[in-house]
C-alpha cells in the first residue's frame, strides 16, 4: 500500500503515508470438526509523517500490529435447530501520544507511529462500530437456525452476541471520538441479527444493537450531550439476487 501523493521535501507539512502488511494465520479444528479455530496476527510497516515540529514535518516508522482469533463449537444437543457458541477477540495496537485515530498522518507527536490501521473493513458491533486501532474486543454469543424443522422457515439464522471493549493503551484515543478519557474501560454491547433468504434470490437482514458507554467516555461531552447514555443502532436490508 503506497500513498500515490508525491510531495516536496521542502514542505513544511507532510501527509505522506506508506504502511505494508504481513500476516501469518492458520484454521482448523480441535479433535474434531465440531470444535473450529482461526487464528491471525499482523504486523503493519511502513513510514509516516508526524506533527510539525519546530517547522519540521518529521518521518517516523510504522510499527503496529494486531490479532485476531475466534473459536466456533458446534453444539452436540438440540440438532434440529443447529446451536453453536461462538468466542472472538480482537486486538489492535495503540499509540499514547497519536492525536488522531482517523488520520495517521500529522498525528503522532514524536517516535515511532503505533496505531494499527486495518486494511479493509472490521466488524466489532454495530451500535458503536469500532475500528480496530487502540481496541481490544472480547466478544461472546451463540447463533442457531429455530424454525430448521419448518421448511419454509429453514433459512431463517438468528445470531446473539455480548462485547466487552477496551483500550489496548488507555491514554490513547480510539475511532469514537468521546472517549476523550485516558482509561480502558470503553464499554460493552449487545447486538442481535436476524437473516433469513425467504427464496434463493432474495435475502432480508435485520441487526440491532445497543452499547453501554464505561469510564473512557466524560460525564458529559464537548457538544454538551450525555456521554454515558446508551446508544441504540437498527439496520434493515433487503437484497435481490439477478
Amino acid at each position: 500500500s503506497k500513498d500515490m501523493i508525491n510531495e516536496a521535501s521542502s514542505n513544511t507539512t507532510r501527509y505522506e503515508y506508506n504502511p505494508y502488511y504481513a500476516g501469518l494465520g492458520m484454521q482448523g479444528y480441535i479433535g474434531n470438526a465440531n470444535y473450529r479455530y482461526r487464528i491471525d496476527g499482523i504486523y503493519q510497516g511502513g513510514n509516516v509523517f508526524n506533527v510539525v515540529s519546530n517547522g519540521v514535518s518529521e518521518a517516523a516508522k510504522i510499527q503496529a500490529y494486531a490479532a485476531l482469533a475466534n473459536f466456533t463449537w458446534i453444539m452436540p444437543v438440540m440438532h434440529a435447530i443447529d446451536p453453536q457458541l461462538i468466542l472472538d477477540f480482537a486486538m489492535g495496537s495503540g499509540d499514547d501520544d497519536a492525536s488522531s485515530v482517523s488520520t495517521p498522518s500529522q498525528s503522532n507527536t514524536s517516535g515511532s507511529y503505533n496505531a494499527f490501521q486495518a486494511f479493509g473493513s472490521f466488524s466489532g458491533g454495530l451500535a458503536l462500530k469500532p475500528r480496530l486501532t487502540n481496541m481490544t474486543i472480547y466478544r461472546g454469543g451463540f447463533q442457531t437456525r429455530p424454525f430448521k424443522f419448518i421448511h419454509s422457515l429453514r433459512n431463517l439464522g438468528l445470531q446473539v452476541k455480548y462485547s466487552l471493549y477496551r483500550k489496548t493503551r488507555p491514554a490513547g484515543g480510539i475511532s469514537d471520538s468521546y472517549a476523550t478519557q485516558a482509561n480502558a474501560d470503553v464499554g460493552q454491547a449487545i447486538d442481535v441479527a436476524l437473516a433469513y433468504s425467504v427464496f434463493s434470490d432474495v435475502q432480508f437482514f435485520y441487526g440491532f444493537g445497543a452499547f453501554k458507554p464505561g469510564n473512557a467516555y466524560p460525564g458529559t461531552n464537548s457538544d454538551g450531550s450525555d456521554g454515558s447514555k446508551m446508544r441504540i443502532a437498527h439496520l434493515v436490508s433487503l437484497t435481490l439476487v439477478f
